[in-house]
């Protein structure tokens, strides 16, 4: 057969297989062997092979397929790349070889070796071996050649079409199938399922902003934080596809963000065997595949959030109610470490507060409804940097991965939520817990709404012992008022067994007034309270008793304690005031049930008589 017959055969047997190809048989492993066999049979070939590139074929085959024709193609790397060397220049298609090709099933003498190059799935060389030297001129073999290529492109593009077809039927359903979807994980593991489907060679991995539990889908999260310039992280944050060649596993990675109208939710790493080329419409598919999965992450996501919303509104409205039961602020701190504790699983919560008094040196007081941790010692250095941390920047910390210079805490796991009245801050709750990233975004957001709404309560709390103080307290000195210091002696004597009465009054406070004027006359007074107030112990109850008169009342002393204490300020005061005054100072004491709170007072009034009677400055006891 010379060489025209051979081509007008082909050209004859290539219309065939187009025409069954449109309109009967849509059997690719079928019409391959039958080509196949057709063109071994016209160029009188002892054996023929097709070698391809095993990662283009991927794109449209499934693995099954590709290994269904393996008396037909041959997908392995060695033959292929030799192949490849046997054409040094692109204008070379043909190559006739009169030696070995050592490859296996083609160790006869003779070959021909065409390149395919058209088609850019099925781009690879078809191999014609012959045991005897065919004789067929290079001419008549290129036209075959370009024949044979322009085949192999039909068939490339049927096969794409058909495979797209298939491709956008399953992503339509799979789009279909999301919207009945409301767990954020399982759309990702419908979406891995599907795409594993299309494409089974390649590999998946959904790299999420948030952490998502799950054991049937590749889902991890994003660690933008530690790995800044990682094509994932720059998908992620330019809402931007990105791609890459890992060298040593030989793998081409492609990034693609799963972004919905309202933010990016996190990338998809696609992993290709070999180093591959994208061209339009499978960057355009990435794309639109990722931005489908993005929009039903949104959807899970919104309505996930809607519904934690609601439990947590619901869970913050059932914690302020216990809240607001009470202003005690023990009270409210046992129900703040009950919520947070049980609505987070902490390990440890802390509840810190800035002293109000002006008079206590301690930057901050720690409750002792906190939890072990953070009444121990252990403690002190990481309370110390939060609350210099918040004085410098009084904003919400929320940490998994916590680390600070000098600090060394047993968690990883930190939130920090500063309480604030007005525009003060007033203290600090922090939680913990050892395992790191443990709490979510959404817990942290959580937190600091709960801690809002006990802030309120702390407040609540802090103004009913504000007005419970100005209520029993003076104005001018700050001492408790005489009707106070009157109910707690009443107490006291119907529980005790005794105690001691001091009643004290400046001498010539007339004269100070007359000399002096009023406003110093107030100043002596509130030197004298401050004394006082240095003087006596915490159980011990100091008053203002009416005018230039103090009173004090220690339980549970006796006489020679008393008589100390009256003495000590009655030095004090002598020595520290300006203008300089002096005290007068009465005492009294009861010891058993025949003694009455009238009677204590009047003999406390008898002996201060007595010192003003005998020269004024002194303590006399009744």
């Amino acid at each position: 057969m010379n060489h025209e017959s051979m081509i007008l055969n082909i050209k004859a047997s290539m219309f065939d297989f187009h025409d069954l190809f449109n309109h009967e048989s849509n059997d690719a492993k079928m019409m391959m062997e039958m080509f196949h066999e057709r063109m071994k049979n016209i160029l009188k070939a002892d054996q023929a092979t097709i070698f391809l590139n095993r990662n283009k074929l991927a794109y449209f085959l499934s693995n099954r397929q590709i290994v269904s024709m393996q008396s037909v193609i041959n997908t392995d790397v060695e033959p292929y790349q030799r192949l490849k060397r046997l054409f040094p220049s692109d204008d070379d298609n043909v190559v006739l070889i009169n030696s070995d090709l050592n490859i296996a099933q083609h160790d006869q003498p003779f070959h021909i070796v065409m390149r395919l190059r058209t088609a850019t799935n099925f781009s690879g060389f078809y191999v014609f071996s012959y045991n005897e030297n065919p004789g067929y001129p290079l001419e008549a073999l290129e036209d075959i050649q370009e024949l044979i290529d322009k085949h192999f492109l039909f068939i490339s593009n049927h096969l794409r079409e058909k495979f797209m077809k298939e491709r956008n039927q399953l992503l339509f359903q799979l789009s279909a199938n999301l919207h009945s979807i409301h767990s954020t994980p399982e759309v990702l593991i419908k979406v891995y399922r599907t795409i594993k489907r299309i494409y089974p060679r390649f590999e998946y991995r959904f790299l999420m902003s948030h952490e998502h539990e799950n054991n049937s889908a590749p889902i991890y999260t994003l660690s933008y934080a530690e790995k800044k310039n990682a094509p994932e992280t720059v998908a992620f944050i330019n809402n931007e596809m990105q791609f890459d060649f890992d060298e040593a596993e030989n793998v081409t990675l492609i990034y693609s963000p799963l972004s919905g109208k309202q933010g990016v939710y996190g990338v998809i790493e696609i992993k290709i065997p070999g180093q591959v080329y994208l061209d339009v419409d499978d960057i355009a598919f990435v794309e639109q595949s990722s931005k489908m999965i993005g929009q039903a992450v949104e959807r899970t996501t919104l309505y996930q959030s809607s519904n934690q919303l609601v439990t947590d509104l619901q869970f913050i409205n059932i914690a302020s109610r216990d809240l607001n039961k009470n202003l005690d602020r023990r009270q409210i701190s046992q129900s703040v470490k009950k919520h947070i504790v049980t609505s987070c699983q902490a390990e440890e919560l802390g509840i810190v507060l800035f002293p109000r008094n002006e008079e206590t040196e301690k930057r901050f007081i720690v409750s002792e409804e906190s939890t072990g941790f953070f009444r121990s010692n252990k403690a002190e250095r990481f309370i110390e940097y939060l609350y210099e941390t918040l004085k410098e920047k009084p904003e919400p910390i929320l940490s998994g991965n916590f680390k600070a210079d000098s600090v060394v805490i047993p968690f990883n796991s930190v939130i920090v939520v500063p309480m604030w009245d007005s525009e003060k801050m007033f203290g600090f709750i922090v939680i913990a817990h050892e395992e790191p990233y443990y709490f979510s975004f959404d817990k942290y957001k959580f937190v600091q709404s709960f801690i809002q709404h006990a802030a309120l309560a702390y407040t609540n709390s802090m103004l009913k012992e504000k007005l419970r103080l100005t209520a029993i307290t003076d104005y001018l000195t700050k001492l408790y008022l005489r009707n106070h210091l009157d109910k707690k002696i009443d107490e006291h004597m119907k529980k005790d067994r005794g105690g001691s009465f001091i009643l004290l009054d400046v001498d010539d406070f007339k004269l100070i007034n007359d000399t002096y004027g009023h406003y110093v006359g107030d100043k002596v007074l509130i030197q004298i309270a401050e004394i006082i107030k240095e003087t006596v112990n915490d159980n011990e109850i100091a008053a203002r008793w009416g005018g230039e008169e103090f009173a004090i009342y220690v339980p549970y002393a006796n006489e020679e304690y008393a008589l100390t204490i009256a003495n000590r300020i009655r030095e004090k005061v002598e020595e520290k005031t300006d203008p300089k005054v002096t005290l007068s100072i009465g005492i009294s004491s009861w010891y058993g049930d025949n003694e009455s709170i009238e009677q204590l007072f009047n003999k406390a009034d008898e002996a201060l008589y007595e010192a003003k009677a005998s020269g004024k400055n002194r303590v006399v006891m009744n």
